[in-house]
C-alpha cells in the first residue's frame, strides 16, 4: 500500500466510525448538551476532512507529516478500540475530537509542503 493510500484511508476510518456511529452517539450522551455539541462538531469536521482530503495530494511526506499521521492513526487506533471494549460516549468523543485535529493538521502539513 503507497504512502498516500494510506493517509488516505485513515481520513476514511475517521469519516465511516463519526458517520455509522453518529445516531448511536448521540443516544449514548443522553441529553448532555455539550457532549452532544462535540459529537456534532465532530461529525462535520470528519466530514470536511474527507471531503478535502479526497482532492488533496498526499503524496507530500516529510518527519513532520510523518509524525501528524501517525499521531491521527493513533487516535483512530484508540477510537476503534474504545468501541471494541465499549467504553464510554465521553471517552470515544474525545478521541474522535483527537482524531479529527490531527487529521486537520496533516491537511495544513501537506498544503505547506
Amino acid at each position: 500500500m503507497t504512502s498516500r493510500q494510506k493517509k488516505l484511508d485513515e481520513f476514511a476510518r475517521a469519516w465511516v466510525d463519526a458517520d455509522r456511529n453518529y445516531s448511536a452517539d448521540v443516544a449514548a450522551a443522553e441529553g448532555n448538551a455539550p457532549l452532544l455539541q462535540k459529537i456534532e462538531a465532530n461529525w462535520w469536521r470528519h466530514q470536511a476532512n474527507w471531503s478535502m482530503a479526497a482532492t488533496a495530494a498526499l503524496e507530500a511526506n516529510n518527519e513532520k507529516i510523518q509524525a501528524i499521521f501517525d499521531e491521527a492513526k493513533a487516535a483512530n487506533d484508540a477510537i476503534r478500540e474504545a468501541r471494541e471494549k465499549a467504553e464510554g460516549i465521553a471517552k470515544i468523543v474525545r478521541s474522535s475530537s483527537a482524531a479529527a485535529s490531527a487529521l486537520s493538521k496533516l491537511l495544513e502539513a501537506l498544503a505547506k509542503a
